[in-house]
């Protein structure tokens, strides 16, 4: 069975600033589009 999902992911009240903490140490060194693909690798490995 994939532990995965026996793994209950915490609440947050804002996810977008759970991102963007996840993406701090990229500010300034990737453009917005550049960011946004990071955003959807990491999303992905959540599910």
């Amino acid at each position: 069975m994939d532990e995965r999902k026996n793994k209950k992911l915490p609440h947050l009240k804002d996810p977008m600033k759970g991102i963007r903490g996840v993406l701090k140490h990229l500010r300034g060194k990737y453009t917005s589009v550049e960011l946004q693909h990071q955003t959807k690798e990491l999303w992905a490995k959540l599910d």
